[in-house]
């Protein structure tokens, strides 16, 4: 296969690191997908280390790039050869460099992709990749030829563009709501600042008020003084009097309480020794009931000790009988030993005849079944060989039949076989269905070209349109920002509240000048007040119009308008202006003003009122302006909206024929594969029919021959046959063996049954020893039990005797005692009623 220029191929065995060079590339190229560098994360391309090499923490690609003919964008088209590395930090990602000069990752990306190259592109072609091309769809087979057409590059910008405009409108839409939600603000700070205003008046009137009221509350507050010190002055007489009273008290409370602690020592002395009686009471009556308890216990102790000396006599007893019953046993057991052995060796030796016996015959009878052995063996090979070649022979024949049945169905399968025909037909009609399809596309294609013509047109005017509605908007806006928005400032100036003519804007500026700048709010310093009508109004002179009659605007400017007449022409103000009367005046349309008192102003003397007038009125008119504007834009816009449908329509027509000629080649290849096919299984029928008929002659040749085979196995069988002398024979061993074997295992038992009576004997005679010892060992245990309850009987008697002589004793300390606590009880009676008597009086002199 030839190797075309430009063409490069990374060839290699397994393992040597071909994939390694591929991702390496891509890597550089601006690969972002871990996962296609075959890790879970961009780390994962650093060495990570082996036994004999340690790991890395940086991994870095250069690849150098020939710009000798300067086709790199423009900011890398200076240098003839282009360096661009990459190099990745573990932990701290991946970092671009052009000849030495930090990048974006997206800058390497679109400089590849102009070059019709890059981490993705299809110039780099793996494992796989050949087979993924050729069965891609139409969408990836269009990216393919743009990537060769190299506008892969343009694309990627114009996504870029696209995403910086959507932002950059995003941006302007919340610049907008900024702004409005900025007006709202300095509306409502505007409507909080004429309210601070007020309120800093109404707080002032308070300040005044609150000072009046201090002023009456002083007053109030010093006759509550003044009444207030003749109260305490009497209130300090009575106090002087209740103290003299209380010290008289207070002496008579010292005397109860000095004899107070000497009565209380008493009655605590009376108690205490009631109190120590009275315990002492106690205990007896305690200690009475805890010598009653201990006589009980004795006594309960007294018969438990009776109940042991008993059963420790009943057990010292036992365990003489059970001794002596056990010195018998050992006798008995002595006496039999000799005769038991005697038994166990004559078992012993038949038991070793019966085995010699037995071994002789089985060698014998082995001899015999190994010559029989032979023989079988040497007739079921025979056997084995006859039946194999019968299932030889009938797998021949029924080959033999399966072969000229199948040479017969091809026979007839391809005289018969139509298919071929058939599929030439549907060849040609496919091919006229694709070459329908094909005008069909070319129509559709037209027809979308022209309907992109079209939207391209209307959209142009829709732009138009809306270049016109935002030129309109944009000097709304400014004028807006000269004139101010409605509440704009603290108070709104009159100027902003009149509706003027057109053409007598010059007319009303230079009537009132800057007097129009004042607003009507009377909470400003300077403001119009609304007066009403004058009584007695005189009249302007004739031929004259009040201006009223051109300016629309509050009550409070009615006075000033009606006195301002407006005249037609310079000639006619001059003329008019000695009829004038205090408090009237003349303007004209171009400017000029005469005023009563013979002030006058020529016509063009520039006015700030005036342009502000008119500039309203361009306001106006260009609101007017804006929503024809706004009109034009709704129709032009929905003239477009229906080209972009028509347009839709086109390109889905469109798409649709490219894919009926899709689906057209697709069966015009499907029908030429199976044509293909169907002449390929042609000629391989005739290759199979003459390989059946060679497989017939060689099947029934190879049947001939096993044939000759099986009359010949037959032959040898009948002369392999097993002598009758030694089947019978073997017969009368198998018996003679089968005996011998009874009578081993009858010697067999009868020894083991002696065996094991001399072990348990053996065991029991241990077992007996054991038992001598132990109950030997319980019979002196009983024996000392016995004489160390007797001695327990021994002191619980004497306790019991020492405790009978206690109740009268304790009976004689009660009555004593009994005495002593009444005795206590009327000394304590007295010390009590002599204390009460001393705290009574110590209570009065408190009161």
């Amino acid at each position: 296969m030839p190797i075309e220029t430009g063409m490069t191929g990374i060839v290699g065995p397994n393992g040597c690191g071909k994939s390694n060079v591929v991702e390496a590339l891509r890597w550089a190229m601006g690969e972002t997908s871990a996962k296609r560098m075959r890790g879970a994360e961009m780390d994962d391309v650093i060495f990570g280390g082996s036994t004999s090499r340690p790991a890395r923490n940086i991994a870095e690609v250069t690849l150098s790039l020939d710009n000798s003919d300067r086709g790199a964008p423009a900011r890398f088209n200076e240098a003839d050869v282009l360096e661009i590395s990459r190099r990745i930090e573990r932990g701290a990602g991946s970092q671009y460099r052009v000849n030495g000069n930090d990048v974006r990752a997206r800058d390497i990306q679109l400089l590849f992709a102009d070059l019709a190259s890059g981490a993705h592109s299809t110039a780099m072609v793996s494992q796989g990749r050949v087979g993924a091309l050729i069965g891609a769809k139409p969408s990836e087979r269009r990216a393919l030829l743009e990537e060769a057409a190299g506008i892969t590059g343009l694309h990627s910008r114009r996504h870029e563009v696209e995403l910086r405009l959507k932002a950059a409108e995003s941006n302007l839409e919340r610049l907008d709501d900024v702004i409005s939600a900025l007006n709202n603000q300095s509306r409502g700070l505007q409507r909080q600042a004429r309210q601070a205003q007020r309120y800093r008046k109404i707080a002032e009137k308070i300040l005044e008020k609150e000072a009046i009221l201090l002023h009456l509350r002083w007053r109030e507050a010093s006759n509550a003084k003044e009444s207030s010190v003749a109260k305490l002055t009497s209130i300090e007489q009575l106090v002087s009097e209740r103290t003299q009273a209380a010290a008289s008290a207070a002496r008579r409370r010292a005397n109860a309480q000095q004899a107070l602690p000497k009565l209380r020592n008493t009655a605590v002395r009376a108690a205490a020794e009631l109190q120590r009686f009275t315990l002492a009471l106690k205990e007896l009556d305690n200690e009475e009931s805890r010598i009653s308890e201990a006589s009980a216990e004795i006594s309960r102790r007294l018969e438990q000790i009776e109940g042991d000396l008993a059963r420790e006599n009943d057990l010292a007893k036992e365990a003489a009988e059970t001794i002596a019953r056990l010195e018998t046993e050992r006798s008995n057991l002595e006496s039999n030993k000799v005769e038991e052995a005697r038994a166990i060796e004559a078992a012993q030796s038949a038991l070793l005849g019966a085995r010699e016996a037995l071994m002789t015959k089985e060698t014998k009878l082995a001899k015999v079944t190994t010559e029989i052995t032979a023989a079988e063996a040497k007739k079921t090979t025979i056997t084995a060989r006859a039946n194999e070649l019968a299932e030889r022979g009938l797998r021949l024949k029924a080959r033999v039949r399966q072969i000229d049945s199948e040479r017969e169905k091809l026979k007839g399968k391809i005289s018969a076989d139509r298919r071929l025909a058939e599929a030439e037909r549907n060849v040609a009609n496919f091919e006229s269905q694709l070459s329908t399809a094909r005008e069909n596309l070319t129509k559709a294609e037209e027809e979308r070209l022209q309907a992109e013509k079209q939207e391209n047109s209307v959209r142009v005017k829709a732009a138009e349109k809306q270049a016109a509605k935002n030129e309109i908007a944009a000097e709304i806006k400014a004028l807006i920002g000269i004139l101010g928005e409605p509440d704009s400032d603290l108070f709104p100036p009159l100027i902003d509240a009149l509706e003027v003519t057109t053409g007598f804007e010059t007319a009303l500026a230079t009537a009132l000048g800057e007097e129009l700048t004042a607003p009507i709010d009377e909470a400003a310093e300077r403001h119009w007040a609304s007066l009403g009508p004058l009584p007695d109004k005189a009249a302007l002179p004739a031929n004259t119009r009040p201006l009223s009659d051109f300016v629309k605007g509050p009550p409070a400017l009615d006075r000033r308008l009606s006195s301002i007449g407006v005249v037609s022409s310079d000639i006619n103000g001059t003329t008019l202006r000695k009829q004038l009367r205090p408090g009237q005046w003349l303007v004209s349309k171009t400017g000029e003003f005469w005023r009563w008192d013979g002030f006058t102003v020529a016509a063009g003397v520039p006015s700030a009122a005036a342009t502000r007038l008119s500039q309203r009125n361009r306001l106006e008119a260009l609101n007017g302006s804006l929503k024809t504007a706004d009109t034009n834009l709704q129709t032009a816009e929905t003239a477009h909206k229906m080209s972009i449908k028509v347009l839709a329509a086109a390109s889905s027509n469109e798409n649709k024929s490219r894919q009926m000629v899709e689906l057209s080649i697709g069966q015009l290849d499907g029908a030429r594969d199976i044509r293909s096919s169907l002449l390929s299984e042609s000629s391989s029928a005739a290759s199979r029919l003459a390989a059946l008929e060679e497989a017939s002659a060689e099947s029934k040749n190879d049947l001939a021959q096993i044939q000759k085979l099986e009359v010949e196995v037959a032959d040898a069988l009948d002369a392999a046959s097993t002598p009758l002398q030694l089947k019978s024979s073997i017969d009368k061993l198998h018996e003679t063996v089968t005996d011998h074997k009874n009578l081993e295992s009858e010697c067999q038992i009868k020894y083991n049954r002696l065996e094991t009576q001399y072990q348990l004997r053996r065991e029991r005679v241990t077992a007996n020893e054991k038992e001598l010892s132990s109950w030997r060992e319980r019979t002196l245990e009983a024996t000392e039990r016995l004489n160390e309850l007797l001695e327990r009987q021994k002191d619980i008697q004497n306790q019991a005797q020492t405790l009978s002589g206690r109740p009268s004793e304790i009976a004689r300390k009660r009555q004593d005692l009994l005495e002593l606590s009444r005795s206590s009880e009327e000394s304590q009676s007295t010390a009590s009623d002599e204390l009460t008597k001393g705290e009574m009086e110590q209570t009065d002199a408190d009161r």
